[in-house]
């Protein structure tokens, strides 16, 4: 099928990729989530795109798939888009930048990987609703330091510190 469809799929064919932007819940955000889906089930699907060998790749969804998988299912409601590596980095960055809090690494990561895969800086600007300039600053990110890296991974450190740290004559 080539246009987007629902489909039943079996959770041991999707693939949740490496390379992925991660939104931070709270653990009273993931109960919420838990308790949600086991009263009602998954009221929005997740999106996948399907790869070689039969499998799926994981677009969107990712706290909606672990939390069914946890809760026993063998299967899941999953709209299917037909998208090259490109097109799916995209509409994964667009999922999740636009809920919120994500973890800045993690983001600059997949637009790396966008502009790895060719992706221009305008496009995924456009995508994530934000300036070439962001998109620049975000992927920089990637240079810092390990620790600094870390820190901005575990919310120790804000990614407003390190933009007031690169006006500083020495950001380190």
């Amino acid at each position: 099928m080539s246009e987007k469809h629902l489909e039943i799929i079996p959770i041991d064919k999707i693939v949740i990729p490496e390379v992925r932007a991660n939104s931070k819940l709270t653990p009273e955000q993931q109960a919420f989530m838990e308790a949600t889906v086991r009263q009602f089930g998954v009221i929005q699907p997740i999106v996948v795109r399907p790869i070689d060998g039969g499998k799926y790749e994981l677009i969107a969804g990712k706290t909606r798939l672990l939390t069914q998988k946890k809760e026993g299912k063998k299967e899941v409601e999953a709209i299917v888009i037909p998208a090259d590596t490109k097109t799916a980095l995209m509409m994964h960055i667009a999922e999740n930048l636009a809920r919120g809090e994500s973890e800045p690494i993690s983001v600059a990561r997949v637009l790396k990987k966008a502009l790895d895969e060719g992706a221009t800086i305008e496009e995924i600007a456009q995508a994530t609703n934000h300036t070439p300039q962001w998109v620049k600053f975000m992927i920089a990110l990637l240079d810092l330091p390990e620790e600094y890296q870390r820190a901005l991974q575990e919310g120790q450190l804000k990614v407003g510190h390190v933009r007031e740290a690169m006006r500083l004559p020495n950001p380190y």
